[in-house]
């Protein structure tokens, strides 16, 4: 082979190889993620529509594939059910229209209501410090009740690294008190997940559900509040309670706590953060 030859053949081996070496970099790269430049918007939801779902929907809380809801099971004993009050869904929209519990969400951080990939969730009780109940559901102004805030007056409740994706709201690991009214207890909703469809202009968000855990010894607290529950049915109910547990929230393979799983449908509200808690 001539000299020119050889050269000419070492030149196109030394291209082919650079080409192979660059195509395998390019393809062990990993994709460079943009940084998503939209204004953060703020946007903040009351639930307008609450409700108990059936035991046989909810979260899965186990890992097990079948949806826990003890909360619901309990209702729907033929025993316990009337004891308890009956239609638990008939008394929730009742509070809900007399304004005993307003869930707020107010979302922070948040970019879209289509795609978001870390948005962070408070969940706070408001207070209709107007009175007027009518326009609640309207875009009304509410203030908070100070039992969803720390001492350093930040929510108490939150979900932190919720996602939106195709409009689709996940999220897990967040906690929410609600109020039983009946007894004038709150207790605090665990271990929680939430879901729902947003709106792609914020107008509303349907399809969701909320869910988690309520442990033992809020419900004991709710026992012994009820007015309609004499001390020695008390005892009776606990014992029954203590028997429907299915849900373990301090790891330590005890169950500990009974699920619960609500739908629930939530409409555009302003929260007045700076107005003095009740």
């Amino acid at each position: 082979m001539s000299d020119s030859l050889f050269k000419q053949a070492l030149l196109l081996g030394s291209i082919i190889t650079f080409g192979f070496a660059v195509g395998c970099t390019e393809k062990e790269q990993e994709p460079m993620e943009t940084e998503d430049l939209r204004p953060l918007i703020d946007p903040e939801f009351v639930m307008n529509e609450v409700v108990l779902l059936s035991s046989d929907e909810g979260f899965d809380l186990t890992g097990d594939g079948v949806p826990n809801n003890g909360l619901a099971h309990l209702f729907e004993d033929p025993m316990v059910g009337p004891v308890l009050g009956g239609d638990p869904n008939e008394y929730i929209a009742k509070t809900v229209r007399r304004a005993e519990m307003l869930i707020l969400l107010d979302f922070k951080n948040f970019q879209g209501y289509e795609n978001d990939k870390s948005v962070d969730i408070d969940i706070l009780l408001g207070h209709d410090f107007d009175g007027e109940r009518s326009n609640n559901f309207e875009g009304s102004e509410m203030s908070v009740t100070c039992s969803s805030l720390t001492d350093e007056g930040e929510a108490e409740n939150q979900f932190f690294d919720t996602e939106v994706k195709d409009g689709q709201l996940n999220g897990s690991g967040g906690s929410f008190r609600f109020l039983v009214s009946f007894s004038n207890t709150e207790v605090l909703l665990q271990n929680a997940k939430i879901v729902g469809t947003m709106d792609p202009q914020g107008a509303n968000i349907i399809n969701g559900m909320i869910g988690g855990a309520v442990s033992f010894d809020d419900l004991e607290e709710v026992v012994e509040n009820d007015p309609e529950i004499g001390p020695s049915f008390a005892v009776l109910m606990l014992t029954f309670l203590e028997n429907q547990l299915d849900a373990d929230l301090d790891g330590d393979g005890e169950l500990d706590a009974l699920s619960a799983s609500f739908s629930f449908e939530a409409v555009p509200v302003s929260i007045d953060r700076e107005r003095p808690c009740e």
